[in-house]
């Protein structure tokens, strides 16, 4: 039981920054998921955030990375204003 004053445990890293610096990190993460944020069944707020950061680095695609290549790719199928749509990834977890 929590007693007065306790903070709750902070809220884990995120995984964005990380994942955009390490291209090879994200393919292997996507290499059994469908999308980042989640449990890799939605996407969420975090992968159009990764999408972002990724698009603003030059030289990060490339044939090597063949599953962030179709993540890319089926992101951004979806128009950029259903982008801004995709849920946070607590309120997936809410909904699972």
């Amino acid at each position: 039981m929590p007693q007065r004053g306790d903070r709750p445990p902070p809220p884990p890293p995120d995984p964005v920054p990380a994942l955009s610096a390490d291209p090879s990190a994200l393919d292997d993460l996507l290499r059994d998921r469908s999308y980042v944020g989640g449990d890799g069944t939605v996407p969420t707020e975090e992968d159009a955030r990764l999408l972002r950061a990724l698009e603003k680095k030059k030289g990060c695609a490339d044939e090597a990375h063949d599953n962030l290549e179709r993540w890319r790719r089926h992101l951004n199928s979806f128009p950029e204003e259903e982008r801004k749509k995709f849920p946070s990834v607590q309120r997936v977890a809410l909904l699972l």
